[in-house]
């Protein structure tokens, strides 16, 4: 995707065959109840800015299009010196991916709240985030690992819960997780 983009609600669902990726300086906005099917092995890569913001009543689903856990989910790696605002997912459920979501050097300001991770072999990865990396109202459920990842005591975990998950908190010895305050 070279060019700002809207994936709105009328012309979904959206399916992603291989690495869709997002250029630098570049936003993909993704409207409230917007389902996208990943293919196997297919994943979202998003260099620039993606603005997934969808509602309590319209939540915006990214899942396999097999049923089974056969895309790799959404790589999400701005840089912090980008000139884009900083991403944005709300009201998003992740489901059925081999890592659901990847955070990778992005803004301390992305906004990661009231987020569904289901049934992913990973939900959440966190690799070199930046001080002030939060996580909030996030539910994650019957993933086989919930959250992992290298985060030097700069990611917090706030008012989530985990349920079912065969692991909830996977890390790195060298890097201690701050889950916050219930």
């Amino acid at each position: 995707i070279e060019q700002d983009t809207i994936w709105a609600l009328d012309g979904s669902p959206f399916v992603l065959i291989g690495q869709v990726v997002v250029a630098a300086d570049v936003t993909l906005t993704i409207d409230p109840g917007v389902q996208v099917g990943g293919t196997a092995g297919s994943s979202l890569a998003v260099n620039g800015t993606l603005r997934a913001v969808g509602t309590l009543e319209q939540r915006i689903i990214f899942t396999s299009d097999t049923g089974l856990q056969d895309w790799s989910g959404i790589h999400l790696t701005t840089s912090a010196q980008s000139t884009e605002p900083p991403s944005a997912l709300r009201f998003v459920t992740i489901e059925k991916a081999t890592r659901g979501f990847k955070w990778d050097l992005t803004h301390s300001g992305t906004e990661f709240a009231d987020n569904q991770l289901d049934d992913n072999r990973v939900a959440l990865v966190f690799d070199n985030p930046i001080d002030g990396t939060v996580v909030q109202r996030s539910v994650f459920t019957n993933n086989h690992i919930a959250v992992t990842g290298k985060t030097r005591n700069l990611v917090g975990i706030y008012e989530s819960d985990f349920w079912n998950n065969e692991i909830n908190l996977l890390p790195r010895p060298e890097s201690p997780y701050d889950c916050g305050q219930d």
